[in-house]
């Protein structure tokens, strides 16, 4: 069974969840800017006595993704994600920029790009602990968007691609509302009471999507 600590962090409220299972663990999309953010993830993990197996990203706008400068200098682990985003990666710089300013790139310890990144495709399988996480593409927030889903747990990781009553923007480089909608169509056929941890606000269930959300009806 797969135990979820979510911690939100950084000014743009990105939820960043600590997953352990049967002594390993693994960060769903580790986003913390700032040391003292990282420091209670840590610790949490620390904790529970579990192995940090890897990062796995559901994307990799920056506020999804900066708290690799601080988990890859304290754990040799590969930070997973799809190949599709690898430009969102290469262009770090300009993300920061352009929602933070200029100035402000210099507050991050960027030299975790160096370390690139290990390619998740779509209908992959990770597993955690003997938990299985399959990898569902969903593409439209950014073009190699991701979600995570547990099915004997009944959790699905969703990222951007899906929030409590609402949608990830598709007006950001590699966005796409079509495919958006044709990937809130697969997500729909998941299980009703399927937990929905999203990439910023409260969770949800799929049900409950499906029944409210007007961009799932």
């Amino acid at each position: 069974m797969i135990d979820v600590k979510p911690f939100c962090v950084n000014p743009v409220a990105e939820n960043t969840y600590l997953l352990t299972a049967d002594g390993e663990a693994a960060i769903v999309d580790c986003g913390c800017f700032y040391a003292h953010e990282w420091q209670q993830v840590k610790k949490a993990l620390e904790e529970s006595g579990c192995r940090l197996k890897a990062l796995l990203q559901t994307h990799l706008h920056f506020d999804h993704v900066l708290g690799a400068q601080f988990a890859l200098a304290d754990y040799d682990v590969p930070m997973l994600a799809s190949a599709h985003d690898r430009p969102l990666l290469q262009a770090m710089e300009a993300q920061i920029t352009m929602f933070l300013g200029r100035q402000a790139v210099g507050q991050f310890d960027l030299s975790f790009l160096g370390k690139g990144l290990t390619p998740l495709a779509d209908g992959e399988t990770i597993t955690l602990g003997g938990c299985g996480l399959q990898v569902i593409a969903t593409p439209g927030h950014s073009r190699g968007g991701l979600c995570f889903y547990a099915p004997n747990d009944g959790l699905l990781f969703s990222g951007d691609t899906l929030f409590h009553g609402s949608i990830g923007r598709t007006d950001l480089a590699g966005g796409n509302m079509q495919q958006l909608m044709q990937s809130l169509h697969r997500l729909a056929q998941l299980p009703p009471e399927a937990i929905v941890y999203p990439g910023h606000g409260p969770t949800t269930t799929i049900g409950d999507e499906a029944r409210y959300n007007p961009y799932m009806r």
